[in-house]
């Protein structure tokens, strides 16, 4: 952005106050260094996206091995004490202290020699061509030795690259191509979506398999959509359950329909067979009884022939 320096060095600067190890406590009095020029970000665009790149990480993302670190937006970037500062508009430092109070002096500012480290990368957003982000910025960043220095032209004021990515190469930045800076295990993509209701191209962190860091919106509402599934697929999941349930009870209810059905049928069949048995018996009966007959009625023309043959033997005709 415009804005690019706070150009109000430290009051009465005492040589040889520095402490020369580097992240150990300074000796500078941090309370006289001014750390804040109290300009505003120049447009709502830029204003919302400067906390999509830092809001996020906070929200959502957890480095690898539980490694610490800080986000920051407009906040000045002191080298030494006796140098004006840089107020990049987005900086990310790793393995950096957490634990300290930022209302204090010492940590207002993101002050090298106490901190330790200069930030890993540092954002530059193009509003227009006074920030001068592509040749006195990139040299600052340069000299600091910033790991990458990132150039968001999204209005293409400097050149019709949109993103731009410099990595220092010994003591020089070369434009690179990084997908993910490798201190970080993140890296800066354009993405086109919504963000506070806002519809626009942004500039966002993303993991190394090309997803995005999620806001806490965005986190939330996935949570909710999430919710909102599983709550959809427990209902599903009830009612399969009930109509397994109903074909189990109705599949029951043909079962013992077909139990009774086949009991009835075995009942008739023990009737027709009682009936083939009392039939049968009957029968045998009926064939006793012929035959008992044939046998009397043997006899009997026995019988009659016997009579015949004694009449004829007595000289008495039929």
């Amino acid at each position: 952005m415009a804005h690019e320096v706070i150009n109000l060095p430290p009051n009465e600067p005492v040589p040889g106050m520095v402490s020369a190890s580097v992240g150990g406590s300074a000796t500078w009095d941090t309370s006289k260094i001014i750390t804040d020029d109290g300009k505003p970000v120049d447009n709502q665009y830029v204003e919302k996206l400067l906390r999509l790149l830092t809001e996020p990480l906070y929200s959502t993302w957890a480095p690898a091995d539980g490694r610490t670190f800080k986000a920051w937006s407009d906040v000045g970037l002191f080298h030494t004490p006796c140098e004006p500062a840089w107020a990049p508009d987005m900086m990310l430092s790793m393995d950096v202290r957490t634990d300290v109070d930022i209302t204090e002096p010492d940590n207002r500012s993101y002050f090298v020699w106490i901190i330790g480290k200069v930030p890993d990368v540092v954002v530059e957003v193009v509003s227009d061509r006074r920030g001068k982000e592509n040749t006195v910025k990139m040299a600052a960043y340069e000299k600091l030795r910033n790991p990458h220095y990132v150039l968001y032209d999204y209005r293409k004021k400097l050149s019709k690259t949109v993103l731009r990515v410099f990595s220092l190469k010994g003591e020089k930045y070369q434009e690179s191509n990084l997908s993910v800076f490798p201190e970080v295990g993140l890296g800066l993509k354009l993405w086109k979506g919504r963000y506070e209701g806002e519809k626009a191209t942004w500039l966002r962190w993303h993991h190394p398999d090309g997803s995005v860091v999620l806001s806490g919106g965005e986190s939330s509402a996935a949570a909710r959509q999430q919710a909102t599934t599983a709550e959809l697929q427990a209902v599903a999941a009830r009612q399969q359950a009930e109509a397994a349930r109903q074909q189990a009870e109705a599949a029951r209810q043909q079962a013992e329909a077909a139990c009774q059905q086949a009991e009835a049928a075995c009942q008739q069949a023990e009737a027709a067979r009682q009936e083939l048995d009392i039939a049968g018996r009957e029968r045998d009966s009926a064939r006793r009884e012929a035959e008992a007959a044939r046998q009397q009625a043997a006899a009997a023309e026995q019988e009659k022939q016997r009579l015949l043959e004694k009449l004829r033997q007595l000289g008495v005709s039929e």
